[in-house]
């Protein structure tokens, strides 16, 4: 009897209980995506950009976390200073190939216990994962890829890329009002700011970073967002799945592409009729280990519903998956997007065993994050629409390969 008494109190309680569906996926949060373009009618340019950050520093009370991969703005890194000297506690993380950028040197300059305050990450990798062999990867391939200023542990702006001289830059922006969200952000940057980066590595050579994500889902007033960090969370190992996973299109932005698993998994899609576009930095075709002309020679080989392109001035790593009807039953499946800070790039590595030395491939040391945009029932965020936006600009003007 006491047994059965139990059994019905538990029953009764779980029957009682109301689950708040947003609990599901996180918290409620205040966000708005942007453009940054010259050339897309109302996207932000530069200058609004810069002082959009300006006018978010000068309002901060008690703190400032920003890490950035291209620091070329002595306006936003004079903003910083003058915060510190309000006595806000201010702290930077950048890339330590990026370190003699002009904002980095007028901080260096500027501002109190800079070493204290501003730490520098990744760079020149040499390690040995065996006693007899050397293993070394070069700076560039080891990035700190992050770009994000947090505020107050309220108050975030995130960027695809980084304040870089080169103009009208394609880029994207996300500008959230999320306790929450900060906590993730500040996470990820206590654990950078500690030492430990993308490159740093265990014992058995691999990554040491922890996974200190709180929350992945967050419902926000411009519908459901995921976001992620890496590399504890293999940001291209989930927009890999997510093509794979694609009904109907992908749709491809990105600033090089030399990841040959994220090749595969288009070279499957278009194989078995799924509509392909990718556009691509006019520069990338020149890179090391470059895969844009064989992903475009995939279109001759297989005579699939597949597009590739060049533009100029990406900074943006974006995919879209479903945003056109499918080529098959003509439905149109929700969209999703990623949107991610570190380019689809594979690193070469040089690895020497005794007198023998060859070249590698493997997926980089990159600290970064990504956001997922997802359309759900009839909401769907204004994200993807941005990012529409940008893939049909870019495909205007790109030149076909």
């Amino acid at each position: 009897m006491n047994k059965f008494f139990f059994l019905l109190l538990i029953f009764s309680l779980v029957a009682c209980h109301e689950t708040d569906p947003e609990s599901l996926i996180g918290t409620y949060v205040q966000t708005s995506s942007f453009l940054l373009s010259d050339q897309i009618t109302n996207a932000e340019d530069r200058e609004t950009l810069e002082q959009r950050m300006i006018s978010l520093i000068d309002t901060s009370e008690e703190s400032i976390d920003f890490a950035i991969s291209d620091f070329e703005s002595e306006a936003v890194a004079a903003s910083l200073v003058n915060a510190q000297n309000r006595g806000v506690f201010v702290r930077v993380i950048g890339d330590e190939d990026q370190r003699d950028q002009s904002g980095f040197v007028f901080l260096e300059r500027n501002l109190a216990d800079f070493s204290t305050y501003v730490h520098f990450g990744d760079g020149i990798l040499v390690y040995s994962p065996e006693p007899t062999v050397i293993l070394t990867r070069e700076g560039e391939k080891n990035q700190m890829a992050h770009n994000f200023l947090v505020v107050d542990q309220q108050q975030i702006l995130s960027l695809s890329g980084g304040l870089n001289d080169v103009e009208n830059t394609y880029q994207m922006g996300f500008e959230i009002n999320s306790s929450p969200m900060a906590e993730d952000f500040s996470r990820e940057f206590q654990v950078m700011f500690g030492g430990t980066f993308a490159m740093t590595l265990d014992s058995f050579g691999g990554i040491h970073k922890p996974d200190t994500n709180a929350r992945i889902l967050y419902m926000t007033s411009d519908g459901v967002y995921g976001l992620y960090f890496g590399p504890q969370e293999r940001l291209l190992k989930r927009v890999i799945d997510a093509v794979y996973n694609a009904r109907s299109s992908v749709q491809i932005i990105g600033s090089e592409f030399s990841n040959a698993f994220l090749l595969d998994a288009l070279r499957y899609k278009a194989s078995v009729g799924f509509s392909i576009s990718a556009i691509f930095d006019e520069e990338s075709l020149s890179l090391p280990y470059s895969l844009v002309e064989e992903l475009a020679q995939i279109l001759h080989d297989e005579q699939a519903d597949l597009t590739v392109q060049t533009a100029p001035n990406i900074d943006v790593s974006i995919v879209i998956i479903d945003g056109q009807p499918s080529p098959i039953d003509g439905l149109q499946y929700p969209t999703r997007a990623f949107v991610v800070t570190a380019p689809f790039a594979s690193a070469g590595s040089t690895v020497i065993r005794g007198t023998d030395r060859e070249t590698r491939l493997s997926d980089g040391f990159i600290d970064a994050h990504m956001f997922e945009i997802r359309e759900m029932g009839d909401l769907r965020p204004e994200g993807l629409d941005d990012v529409q936006t940008l893939f049909d600009h870019l495909n205007e003007i790109g030149a076909d390969l």
